[in-house]
């Protein structure tokens, strides 16, 4: 029988290793960034909940939210992502740092431009009537 390297529990069943730690301490350690200095944390922008993932694991955006809504926070209806210029478009990156998702404003170049203008003809074709800036959705 082997004891956690961490508690000492005992394990229940025999394990052909030398060394083992029970799930009690895995998870501990998980929920502990002071026992992973390596882990990054990075905050909803709706709730403030910290999401601790590795640097790698992080994709450079300007707002992360929780995911689960297309408008933001899903914790948070309230929330709402950064309002889009005309002349830029916003991406979302989805699990952009661990479950959190990302969101980027940025210029777009003449083909999106030229995306957006055929999707906007589209809505307006399918609605029967001109849209105004404020009924476009981001």
């Amino acid at each position: 029988m082997l004891n956690c390297r961490r508690c000492g529990k005992l394990a229940t069943r025999t394990l052909p290793r030398r060394s083992w730690t029970c799930g009690d301490c895995i998870a501990a350690a998980k929920d502990h960034p002071e026992r992973q200095p390596h882990l990054v944390g990075v905050e909803c922008a709706g709730c403030g909940r910290i999401e601790y993932v590795r640097p790698a694991r992080i994709t450079q955006c300007d707002v992360y939210f929780c995911a689960g809504r297309w408008g933001g926070c899903k914790r948070t209806p309230t929330h709402r992502l950064p309002a889009v210029p005309s002349d830029s478009i916003g991406v979302r990156e989805s699990s952009a740092a661990g479950t959190l998702d990302g969101y980027t404003v940025r210029l777009a170049t003449p083909d999106e431009m030229a995306s957006v203008r055929r999707a906007q003809a589209l809505l307006e074709a399918a609605l029967g009537g001109d849209l105004d800036d404020d009924d476009w959705v981001n």
